[in-house]
């Protein structure tokens, strides 16, 4: 799974005068952020958010406004627990990508696929490949690719694709094969040529997608088998999270977890249905169970390495206060369990900047270079929590670990000049920052090539689970299909 946290994009604010125009009241709204971070990158207010993002606090307004606006409507508020086990298998709204300047082309193995605007009873059968845009009144629809054949649909709502009855619910995109109904939805944050592709997939049908992405052949089926139960119970808290705030619940990529669709690999279909319908539960209700690639022995706290928040402030995503916190013999023959990475301190300390800058987070920005840095905290496993910055005119500014990884790869060029994890001793050396570095990803929750290694020991992937999510149980839920539920599913936010 990639890196969750979440930033809240910048706050509008309104003046409201009083009757004798002397006085005025400030209030603001914040906005729920429309995406979220992936591994190594900026965390952009273009990218789909996790879980428990906590708000920025508002700005002051810059000075009077003459006018009395609407109000806006309100978002709904997130949950404020955690699901509780399922009756019946969920459905997800996975977005596998966000599209601008070119046709959305879908297809299937019949011929044909079925139109129909969100709202509308009815809707119209095209021969496939189907090239679908966004239009000015609405949506543009060439069937068999041919633009001569084209016909408009009217409405700016989202727009339902799927197979005809009878035949398998397998959509065709770029080379894939993509189970479950698509829904198209305009995107005019992005531009008027922009949409989100979605697809709504049964759980049990887009878990062995995530499986064969997120894991390598040859592992074990124990190591599979763990990551199916966590990846399951990840993906229930991102949609109980997003039902009627947003059209997507997941991202297709490390943003979320990887996904590539259908997949006939034995291994991951195997593990799902073994595990089906297993859920990580804690104190009665189901885990959101973070993961990453390697830990590099020291794992992170979940409000330490995604963000704060009631969700993640439990026992299974905890590392202070454990007995157990450093597992030992965890990933050291990982490829990514040590490596090294040196910047020029003006470049590193640019990065800081810039990321500062466009994040707006003037309390770490403004560094005009890198005298020191050292570690500022670090939690019960000996994984840094912080750092502590001196420039040249002596000024000191703490990072929390993970925003510093964000900003130096918001300006890398590549996986030399990234930070692969926060997990990092630095240094000065001759004119450059050299991180040492160890581990892969954000380090809450399960290490996945920890799982792999004490799969291979022999261990069950409840013994796995249970000492990646200390005090989290394996409890079975509902596998019952819900009739009609991707049809039932929200549209557009």
């Amino acid at each position: 799974m990639g890196d969750n946290g979440w930033r809240i994009p910048a706050s509008y604010h309104r003046w409201l005068l009083a009757a004798l125009g002397t006085a005025a009241v400030a209030w603001s709204v914040v906005l729920l952020p429309s995406g979220c971070q992936g591994s190594g990158v900026s965390r952009s207010p273009s990218l789909p958010p996790s879980p428990l993002e906590s708000a920025r606090a508002p700005s002051s307004p810059a000075g009077p406004v003459v006018a009395v606006q609407p109000k806006a409507p309100e978002r709904p508020k997130p949950p404020a627990l955690r699901p509780t086990l399922p009756t019946q298998e969920p459905v997800i709204r996975v977005r596998v990508a966000m599209v601008r300047n070119e046709p959305i082309v879908l297809s299937h193995p019949s011929g044909w696929l079925f139109v129909k605007p969100d709202g509308e009873a009815a809707g119209r059968t095209f021969r496939t490949p189907v090239s679908i845009r966004p239009a000015a009144q609405g949506w543009s629809v060439a069937e068999s690719g041919d633009g001569a054949s084209r016909v408009s649909v009217a409405g700016d709502g989202p727009l339902h694709i799927e197979p005809m009855k009878g035949w398998n619910r397998e959509i065709q995109w770029k080379g894939g094969d993509w189970p479950g109904d698509a829904t198209l939805v305009r995107r005019p944050d992005e531009g008027g040529d922009a949409a989100d592709l979605v697809f709504a997939v049964p759980m049990e049908t887009y878990l062995p997608g995530v499986l064969a992405k997120e894991l390598y052949k040859g592992w074990s089926d124990d190591a599979y088998r763990a990551q199916a139960v966590a990846a399951r119970s990840y993906a229930l808290c991102e949609h109980a999270w997003w039902a009627g705030r947003r059209h997507y619940d997941v991202v297709a990529g490390q943003a979320s977890q990887a996904w590539i669709g259908a997949t006939a690999d034995a291994t991951s279909r195997r593990a799902v249905q073994d595990t089906a319908g297993q859920y990580l539960m804690f104190d009665g209700r189901v885990v959101p169970a973070y993961y990453s690639s390697c830990c590099g022995g020291a794992p992170a706290s979940a409000t330490e390495a995604i963000r704060e928040g009631s969700w993640m402030d439990i026992v299974p995503l905890t590392v202070d206060g454990r007995e157990d916190a450093r597992p030992r013999g965890c990933c050291e023959k990982a490829p990514t369990a040590r490596w090294k990475v040196a910047l020029g301190t003006t470049e590193f300390a640019r990065r800081l900047d810039a990321w500062a800058t466009r994040e707006g987070r003037k309390d770490l920005g403004g560094v005009s270079g890198v005298k020191s840095i050292t570690t500022a905290e670090e939690n019960a496993a000996g994984r840094p929590v912080s750092f502590r910055i001196t420039d040249p005119r002596g000024r000191k500014v703490v990072w929390d670990s993970e925003d510093l990884r964000y900003a130096v790869n918001a300006g890398a060029s590549g996986s030399k000049d990234s930070l692969k994890s926060g997990f990092v001793a630095p240094r000065i050396e001759g004119g450059k920052v050299v991180f040492e570095g160890r581990g892969h990803g954000h380090g809450a929750g399960m290490c996945q090539y920890g799982a792999e290694a004490m799969g291979k020991s022999g261990r069950g992937y409840r013994q796995i689970l249970a000492r990646y999510y200390p005090g989290a149980d394996v409890e079975q839920g509902g596998t019952g299909s819900v009739a009609g539920a991707s049809a039932s599913l929200p549209g557009g936010e």
